[in-house]
């Protein structure tokens, strides 16, 4: 036994040096260095490896110069370690990408240092394309300043939603002009970046529409910019997807301070609104023929709640006077399903000086104990609507400062 065993150890090295004596050392554990630009992905450093290097060892003896926080992604198939920068990299600027031999195989059988010099290329955008104030039919526009599509039908703003990353405007800017969709697939193969689009449609040449493109093990590409391409948040896409048509205007441009105008009809429950000449702005709730409005003040919304994410390309402008047949809520309470022990209380919010205040419930025409699980007894012993009572997260209720608890009864008329 102990003879057959060495007899194949030997005969692997022996394969192992026939096979590296043909092709050399070399190539067995090569490391080729290259700096690529995808509409897809953005910037990227590719590093292929020969078929013994070890994509481990590479990474962890991966080094570029000047430093830039990125993030590595394997594809197996390929042989490559990809380096994605989260920023892409700065137009005109040198880099240096190092790879030292380290304590690998690689290393061990004398691969020597690779290094690679690349400067990403400054482009000159030239003049910028401005559309018209309005399209006929449906069509899709796509603001690249304020980072929101908008849905257009019939001369009018039906829906909006942010746009998660567009091209480096340094390097690889996004086409800017009135397109088509030339095709759309609910899940295309990028050839040339190797990693799948959900959601794509495409509007010129390699560049796309696309839900948030990843890798085929799964992994999310984590950079700031495409190379051209406009990529929506992973809720959003679907949505655009379902209601865009091949052959469909998609106008794309950069124009500051220019917002689409909704009506109120199109308004739904859950979205962040404000009035064209009013910073002010309010999360709505619509309940049948019922409509109630509830102050934003902070940005953090968007963190304590997943559909508010991406805050300022999320709020949705409206004619001045809109939010006039809105009545203003100050009333919460937190959801019953994930605080059964508190969902019973009612908070009065104070924006101002950022406090809740704990209903005193109980003693009402319908109840004359008191405790949380009479407290919508008692608001509606005085003839208020549920609806006007806002369900708030956790996280939004310790956003305030506990005050002082307030009867509730004083309230009627407020």
């Amino acid at each position: 036994m102990f003879l057959r065993t060495k007899f194949l150890y030997v005969g692997v090295l022996f394969a192992l040096f026939s096979f590296g004596s043909y092709f050399g050392f070399s190539y067995l554990f090569s490391v080729d260095i290259s700096f690529e630009q995808f509409s897809e992905v953005g910037d990227e450093v590719i590093i292929k490896l020969g078929p013994l290097a070890s994509e481990k060892a590479v990474e962890h003896n991966f080094n570029i110069s000047p430093a830039v926080e990125g993030h590595f992604a394997w594809l197996k198939d390929q042989r490559e370690l990809h380096f994605i920068p989260n920023e892409g990299f700065e137009a005109g600027r040198k880099y240096t990408v190092k790879i030292s031999p380290g304590g690998s195989l690689m290393a061990q059988a004398g691969s020597p240092l690779a290094v690679f010099t690349f400067s990403p290329v400054r482009f000159s955008s030239g003049s910028s394309y401005t559309p018209a104030e309005i399209y006929a039919g449906k069509y899709i526009d796509v603001n690249l300043s304020t980072m929101q599509i908008t849905l257009v039908e019939n001369g009018e703003a039906v829906e909006q939603y942010p746009v998660a990353g567009k091209g480096n405007p340094w390097t690889k800017p996004t086409k800017e002009g009135s397109f088509t969709i030339l095709t759309k697939e609910p899940l295309h193969w990028s050839k040339l970046a190797k990693l799948w689009m959900p959601w794509s449609m495409q509007f010129s040449g390699n560049y796309f529409i696309h839900d948030w493109p990843y890798w085929p093990g799964g992994a999310l590409i984590n950079s700031t910019y495409s190379n051209g391409c406009i990529r929506m948040y992973n809720s959003d896409a679907k949505k655009i997807f379902d209601w865009a048509e091949i052959g469909m205007r998609i106008v794309v441009h950069s124009t500051p301070q220019r917002f689409a105008v909704f009506s109120g009809e199109v308004l739904q429950d859950g979205d962040l609104v404000r009035e064209q000449n009013n910073d002010r702005v309010y999360v709505i709730k619509k309940q049948g023929d019922q409509l109630y409005k509830r102050h934003v003040w902070t940005p953090d919304f968007g963190k304590w709640y997943a559909h508010l994410s991406s805050f300022w390309q999320r709020i949705k402008t409206v004619p001045d006077g809109t939010l006039g047949a809105y009545i203003e809520s100050r009333w919460v309470a937190l959801s019953e399903a994930d605080h059964p022990e508190e969902s019973g209380y009612i908070y009065e919010i104070n924006p101002q000086n950022r406090t809740r205040h704990k209903m005193i419930c109980g003693k009402t025409p319908l109840s004359a104990q008191e405790g949380p699980e009479f407290c919508r007894d008692a608001w509606q012993s005085y003839g208020w609507p549920d609806e006007e009572i806002f369900t708030i997260s956790r996280a939004e209720f310790e956003a305030y400062t506990e005050g002082e608890p307030m009867p509730l009864a004083p309230a009627i008329g407020n």
